[in-house]
C-alpha cells in the first residue's frame, strides 16, 4: 500500500504561491496587489470571501492607453462602516495613496464594492493598494470579477483559488490547516487547535507551530484574536513604548484621575511570570478599581473615566462586551476593565464573581520592566490564581479565557 510523505510546510507555501495567491499590502510597503488582464468590461467587483470587514486603500482600473479610468468614478458598496458615509466607496477611486482605509465595509458575509466606469472599455491591467498595517490580512481573500451589464459577471482573480481543491488532496487535518493559513484564513486552524487541545497538548502545540511557520514571513502568528503581531515579532524599541504608554495611562487614572488601576490579564501574568510581555501575545489589558460599590454609580464614574482620558488625547470606543478599547496619543491600543469592592471582596470583570479579599489587590504596588514602574496588585500571584487556576506558572500558547460566565457575573456593565 502506497503511503506519500507529510507534505512540509514549505512544499504546501510553493504550492500556494503557484496557485497564484498574492499577499498584497500597499503603498508605503510597495506591495500593491497588481496583474495583467485583457477583457472589456463597465463594471469591476471586489469582493471578500469570508465574514469580514472589507478596507482597501485604492483602486486603480487601467485601459489599454494607459489610463486610470476608475479615477473618480461611481462606486457601490455592500455597506459602510458604521453607517459613515466617509467610507461609501469613493475614497478608493480618488487617486490618493495614504496606507489607510479609502472605504470601510461592516463586518459581513462576502462585503464588495463594485466600481462603474460609465463605459465600456478595454481593461490591461488592475492595480489594489491595501491597508498597510496589520489588517491587511482582512482583503486576502480578494475576489475580482468584470461584467458589462451587472448580470453576467466573469472571474478575473480569485486570490483563494487554492482552496477550492483541497477536498480532492486527502489532506491530513495538519496540511489543511497550513494550507488555510498561507492564505490568512484563521478560522480552520483555529478549530483544529481547539479540538486537538481537548485531548493532545502537544500535537495541538505541533500544529500551531506549523501554522506560524507558514506565516512568519509576514511577521504574524495565530494569536486569540486571529492574525496578529504578537510581541515576540515586535522590536525593542516598540515594547518600550508599549511599557511607557502603559506606565502613563496607569499615572493618568492612579494619580490624576484617582481611582486604583493597574495591568492584569496577560499583560500581568507576564510582567510577574517573565519579567516582560508574553511572547504570543499580542494586546495589553488593564483594570481599574471604582470608588463605587452601586451599579448606577459604577456606570456613571466609567463615562467621567471615557472622558478623562479623552481630555489626555486618547481614543476610546466601547468594545463588544463590557470594556472599552483604548487608543493612547502614541498609538498604544490597550484593553480598559472594570472591577470594584463591595463587602469587603473586589470584584474584577471578566473574572471569576467570587473575587478576591480587597487586601490582595490594594494597596497597590509597583514592578520595575526596563527601569519603567508599572502598578500590580498588593499580591499578583492571587489575581492570576484567580485568571488563569493554579498552573499559570508554566507557560501555555494554547491557553484562552473561558468567557462563558462573564455576562451572566457582569451583565450591568455590558453595553447596551
Amino acid at each position: 500500500m502506497f503511503v506519500r510523505e507529510k507534505l512540509s510546510v514549505d512544499d504546501i507555501k510553493r504550492e500556494v504561491v503557484e496557485s497564484g495567491f498574492i499577499a498584497f499590502k500597499g503603498c508605503k510597503t510597495n506591495r500593491p496587489f497588481e496583474i495583467s488582464v485583457d477583457f472589456k468590461a463597465r463594471f469591476i467587483r471586489l469582493g471578500l470571501q469570508a465574514l469580514e470587514s472589507f478596507h482597501l486603500d485604492e483602486i486603480e482600473i487601467y485601459d489599454d492607453t494607459g489610463s486610470n479610468v476608475a479615477l473618480r468614478k461611481l462606486v457601490t458598496v455592500s455597506s459602510m462602516y458604521n453607517d459613515d458615509i466617509r467610507y461609501d466607496g469613493t475614497g478608493a477611486v480618488n487617486g490618493l495613496r495614504k496606507g489607510g482605509c479609502g472605504f470601510h465595509t461592516k463586518r459581513e458575509d462576502s462585503p464588495w464594492l463594485v466600481v462603474d466606469l460609465g463605459a465600456i472599455h478595454q481593461i490591461s491591467k488592475v492595480k489594489v493598494f491595501n491597508r498597510d498595517d496589520d489588517y491587511f490580512v482582512r482583503a486576502l481573500s480578494l475576489r475580482i470579477d468584470y461584467s458589462s451589464d451587472l448580470y453576467c459577471w466573469t472571474l478575473v482573480h480569485d486570490n483563494w483559488k487554492i482552496l477550492k481543491g483541497l477536498s480532492d488532496l486527502k489532506l491530513t487535518p495538519r496540511e489543511e490547516a497550513i494550507y488555510h493559513a498561507c492564505v490568512f484564513e484563521s478560522t480552520l486552524p483555529r478549530q483544529l487547535v481547539k479540538t486537538l487541545k481537548a485531548n493532545d497538548h502537544e500535537t495541538a502545540k505541533g500544529v500551531l507551530n506549523d501554522v506560524n511557520d507558514a506565516i512568519r514571513d509576514q511577521n504574524l502568528a495565530l494569536a486569540t484574536h486571529g492574525f496578529r503581531k504578537t510581541f515576540e515579532l515586535i522590536g525593542d524599541e516598540a515594547k518600550e513604548l508599549i511599557y511607557s504608554e502603559l506606565s502613563r495611562i496607569l499615572s493618568w487614572l492612579n494619580d490624576d484621575f484617582g481611582v486604583n488601576a493597574f495591568i492584569s490579564s496577560g499583560t500581568l501574568l507576564g510582567v510577574v511570570r517573565d519579567g516582560k510581555l508574553i511572547a504570543h501575545d499580542d494586546d495589553v489589558d488593564i483594570c481599574y478599581i471604582s470608588n463605587f460599590s452601586e451599579e448606577c454609580d459604577i456606570l456613571s464614574e466609567r463615562e467621567k473615566i471615557v472622558d478623562f482620558l479623552k481630555s489626555k488625547g486618547c481614543n476610546l470606543k466601547a468594545s463588544g462586551v463590557a470594556h472599552y478599547w483604548c487608543s493612547t496619543p502614541r498609538s498604544l491600543k490597550l484593553d480598559i476593565f472594570t472591577g470594584w469592592i463591595k463587602g469587603g471582596r473586589c470584584f474584577m470583570n471578566p473574572l471569576s464573581i467570587d473575587g478576591l479579599p480587597v487586601e490582595k489587590i490594594l494597596p497597590l504596588a509597583n514592578k520595575c520592566v526596563n527601569d519603567i514602574q508599572l502598578s500590580i496588585p498588593s499580591d499578583p500571584e492571587a489575581l492570576l490564581d484567580l485568571n488563569y487556576g493554579l498552573e499559570w506558572r508554566t507557560p501555555d500558547p494554547l491557553w484562552v479565557f473561558d468567557w462563558a460566565h462573564a455576562k451572566r457575573s457582569y451583565k450591568f456593565l455590558y453595553f447596551k
